[in-house]
């Protein structure tokens, strides 16, 4: 993980009197929207053991992130499903081997609902986009060591929009968001032909 803080040499000096509690918002903030956008932060979470009887499980994600979507859910080698909002179940009357799944908002984490609900034990594996936290005062390593040009990108985009200040710049925002917009693009187009996307891997243990 990398201090927020150790942007600011990429950042500051391209917007001349930013109060750094500014500037690191604004990082955030960027490197938030270029996850998002991307879907570039992945992470392998540690293997999920579902049981009989039981539908619904807490996604676990690193400290300082927060998840962004499913990229691939799998029982063995059976890839489960994302179910459209319009499909989601009002009952469930019935238990098999799960073929799909959506995700709900629980009280303090997200949660995986397999459908239908758990017959049998089953080793549900996936593989996760995450997003930092909004008040994180840290970015995963990839974020710094891949794709730091978007994040300063962005980032600029946000500090030179704001009025009234040393460092205001319409024009320079606008730049900087065109160039935050093709780096984002870039990064998609990496990530879904398999080149450079990051990677945050555990050890699978068991998780009810």
């Amino acid at each position: 993980m990398k201090a927020v803080s150790e942007f600011f040499s990429r950042v500051i000096p391209m917007a001349t009197g930013c109060p750094e509690p500014v500037a690191e918002q604004a990082i955030v903030d960027s490197a938030i929207d270029f996850c998002e956008k991307t879907l570039a932060l992945r992470y392998q979470s540690d293997a999920l053991f579902a049981v009989s009887g039981i539908s619904t499980y807490d996604i676990e994600v690193p400290t300082y992130h927060a998840l962004s979507r499913i990229i691939h859910a799998k029982i063995g080698d059976q890839e489960l499903q994302a179910m459209p909002v319009e499909q989601l179940p009002t009952e469930r009357d019935y238990s098999a081997q799960p073929v799909k799944f959506y995700v709900t908002q629980g009280q303090f984490e997200r949660q995986l609902n397999l459908y239908p609900t758990p017959d049998a034990s089953y080793t549900v594996n996936m593989t996760l986009a995450i997003r930092p936290l909004r008040g994180t005062g840290y970015l995963a390593d990839d974020l710094f060591d891949y794709w730091l040009e978007p994040v300063v990108a962005g980032t600029l985009m946000r500090l030179k929009a704001i009025p009234d200040q040393p460092f205001s710049d319409p024009a320079g925002s606008i730049y900087y968001g065109q160039r935050f917009g093709a780096l984002c693009n870039n990064a998609r187009v990496e990530g879904n032909i398999g080149r450079v996307v990051g990677s945050m891997q555990t050890k699978p243990r068991p998780f009810l």
